[in-house]
């Protein structure tokens, strides 16, 4: 990604805060994941920083590493932003622990729901319990996402300030491909709730 092809079209690199809440819940919560490669990619432009987005966004998936990479990416949005000056604060502590505690709870949820799948069987799968899982999922994309707003918030004060260009409120082509991803999940989630096991 080009900062100055971005600089082109007339934007920054910031991003409307709610959007972010809703890319993670229509994104079936991959959005995080994008989330953190674009940041660290723009950083690594804007900074001339050896940082290597793909094998950064790659360490989410390891346990334990993905709690260092995280703890640290949000330091450094508050570092970088106070550099500049910028006002909005959070803090990255316990954003952090809110962020990890989170996904580690989601993570044992969906490990234990996935478990009872495979010993129980599909017919165990009604409904009503169907809904409760999507629920589940909403809340807790929700959450995430929400989690993110205050960062993102620090970020486009950073970005207004080095870039000096207005806040972009318009999804890219690569966001809508997220969407896309997320939206056949949501859908088979649906088709599940409503169409028979049976069938």
């Amino acid at each position: 990604m080009d900062l100055l092809h971005r600089e082109k079209k007339g934007f920054s690199n910031g991003l409307e805060p709610g959007y972010v809440v809703l890319l993670t819940i229509l994104t079936y919560g991959m959005y995080h994941i994008y989330w953190f490669y674009k940041n660290w990619t723009e950083l690594k432009e804007a900074l001339n920083r050896p940082i290597r987005p793909v094998m950064r966004s790659i360490g989410l998936f390891v346990p334990l590493f993905n709690i260092f990479l995280i703890a640290q990416q949000f330091k450094n949005i508050r570092d970088v932003a106070r550099e500049q000056g910028c006002t909005a604060f959070y803090s990255h502590i316990w954003t952090s622990i809110g962020y990890v505690v989170l996904s580690n709870i989601y993570a044992a949820y969906t490990i234990m729901t996935t478990a009872a799948l495979i010993s129980e069987g599909t017919a165990s799968l009604t409904p009503d319990l169907l809904v409760g899982i999507m629920f589940i999922d909403l809340a807790f994309f929700s959450t995430l996402g929400v989690l993110l707003i205050a960062p993102q918030r620090l970020l486009n004060e950073y970005w207004s300030r080095v870039q000096q260009l207005p806040l972009r409120r318009h999804l890219t082509a690569g966001e809508i491909t997220w969407i896309v991803f997320g939206g056949i999940f949501w859908f088979i989630s649906v088709i599940e709730v409503f169409v028979p096991t049976g069938i």
